[in-house]
């Protein structure tokens, strides 16, 4: 039915001029364009041209709506990332947002996203560049050999925590011959079993119930991590870290100082506890340095 009303919105004329003028070497800016016909024309550009569509929304919630707009007309073909929350501390805090984030990435990638919806503010995220997410990106298939501790360890550097027992997205176990593995962006974690070093056979599993789901031949498994580095490049990112956390700890124990040299008696006192609060929360970033520069 999608299919039938985006034939008929491309074969309009007036949506089929627009599509002509904005793809034309001048180009063209569309004025008074309803919501809806926001949607229709990214769709048709997409569609007639075969090309990935980036739209920019004013706010993530224009952002999300559009999408839903633009999936009726694509089904299955339109993205978008929600929001990053700001955690300045390491705490225990739900991953779904991130896990959304990282299944749009492996859709980009493998290029069944035509329409990607952002909010403008996203134009400033920094991200893993395609090169090195597409490098952490592990295809397995059955009769490939590789030492299942090496897959780990592959594992591990695309961003994946190693435990006893995988029970959520991003996790990955080592126990014998099977390596257990949840990818952020599938329903089901993946059990790979291994005959020495060849892998031998593979299969989705239920975490909880520990039943088999589906029997597979080829495996995709894409980086569980936004913020991924290379081995050989870790070291020396830590280094720049430290030194932008020395840094920025000299600057605040200079301005806590002349604070506190203007007040006096309880001020006084209150400054130089923030100070003190502001000086051990840039001491936390200098233990992720230490990780970072020793490979973690």
């Amino acid at each position: 039915m999608q299919d039938k009303v985006l034939s008929k919105l491309i074969e309009s004329k007036q949506l089929e001029e627009w599509v002509d003028l904005i793809l034309s070497p001048a180009g063209a800016a569309a004025y008074e364009v309803s919501d809806g016909q926001k949607a229709a024309l990214c769709a048709a550009i997409a569609e007639k041209t075969g090309r990935p569509i980036l739209y920019v929304a004013p706010s993530e919630r224009e952002a999300a709506r559009v999408a839903d707009d633009v999936a009726q007309f694509l089904p299955m073909a339109a993205g978008t990332f929600l929001p990053r929350e700001r955690q300045f501390v390491r705490a225990a805090m739900s991953r779904e947002s991130e896990w959304q984030r990282l299944g749009t990435m492996s859709r980009l990638r493998a290029g069944e996203v035509k329409v990607l919806c952002i909010a403008a503010d996203m134009l400033l995220w920094r991200m893993t560049p395609p090169e090195i997410y597409d490098e952490m990106t592990i295809t397995l298939r059955v009769g490939d050999v590789i030492e299942p501790k090496t897959l780990v360890d592959q594992f591990v550097a695309a961003g994946f925590e190693r435990v006893d027992m995988v029970e959520g997205k991003g996790q990955c176990a080592l126990r014998g011959a099977i390596v257990d593995v949840y990818p952020p962006c599938e329903k089901s974690a993946l059990r790979i079993e291994f005959f020495d070093d060849e892998v031998d056979g593979m299969r989705t599993f239920d975490c909880v119930s520990q039943r088999s789901i589906e029997h597979l031949d080829t495996a995709r498994i894409t980086p569980a991590g936004e913020y991924l580095l290379r081995m050989d490049e870790r070291a020396a990112a830590g280094k720049r870290m430290r030194a932008a956390v020395e840094a920025a700890m000299k600057k605040a124990t200079a301005a806590a100082h002349d604070k506190v040299l203007h007040v006096a008696g309880d001020k006084a006192e209150e400054e130089g506890e923030y100070s003190s609060l502001n000086r051990d929360g840039l001491r936390a970033f200098l233990l992720e340095a230490e990780k970072l520069e020793g490979g973690a």
